[in-house]
């Protein structure tokens, strides 16, 4: 306990070493985290057999960007290049052709390349410290993923046909002691992310008839970064 509270001195005494110009016009850094999905489903449906309860499974992913902000005295624009890693998926119940019930699950994987920008305002802008809220558009664009079909114990891999880009609404907080801050933020899906979902194993095509899900992404994520 002594040397936590030492250790918690020492970076206290150190913080006017690295604190910010609250003047400067445009500040940059970078940042990484956590996200997590939660999928908003509107139309979900297996060989017509509408699905009407599922479960979200939630997965940890990775996110990281570069930002470039505008100060502009109180508010300030930010715009952030970034790179996110998403997992995630749904579980339900499923009856097969003879009308019995199996424990199913849909999951994926995907990589995608975003590009949020964000009006933001300081709650408090009293150096080293610092309080923001934002809130802003954001544009995605999906170049890859790994999805699966399983019921039981079998497993059926899945082509996901993603829509060239989506949409969403970005809210949040962040905290900053001098250059490093941290923040939290909620994505709000504006836009279905699917346009078809296909088999890929030749052995099992179609086997429990097209899978239809209509849906929007829905993300929070804790950030931890540092402005230069």
């Amino acid at each position: 306990m002594k040397l936590f509270l030492g250790i918690f001195a020492i970076i206290l005494q150190l913080l006017p070493v690295f604190s910010q110009n609250v003047n400067k016009r445009i500040d940059v850094g970078l940042k990484g985290g956590f996200n997590s999905d939660i999928c908003m489903i509107d139309e979900f449906n297996i060989g017509g057999n509408i699905i009407d309860y599922s479960e979200n499974i939630y997965r940890v992913g990775l996110s990281t960007s570069l930002f470039m902000r505008l100060n502009l005295g109180k508010t300030y624009l930010q715009l952030e290049p970034s790179y996110h890693f998403s997992r995630g998926g749904l579980e339900f119940s499923f009856f097969n052709a003879k009308r019995e019930s199996n424990l199913a699950n849909l999951s994926w994987e995907f990589n995608s390349l975003s590009s949020p920008l964000l009006f933001g305002y300081h709650l408090i802008k009293e150096p080293p410290y610092g309080l923001n809220c934002f809130v802003g558009p954001k544009i995605s664009r999906i170049f890859q993923s790994n999805n699966n079909f399983s019921i039981d114990i079998d497993n059926y891999p899945l082509k996901f046909d993603f829509k060239s880009v989506s949409f969403s609404a970005v809210i949040g907080i962040g905290l900053n002691i001098s250059g490093l801050f941290f923040d939290f933020r909620y994505e709000l899906g504006l836009s279905h992310t699917l346009n078809d979902i296909t088999y890929i194993n030749p052995f099992a095509e179609n086997p429990f008839g097209k899978i239809h899900l209509k849906n929007r992404m829905n993300s929070m994520s804790f950030l931890l970064g540092y402005i230069f």
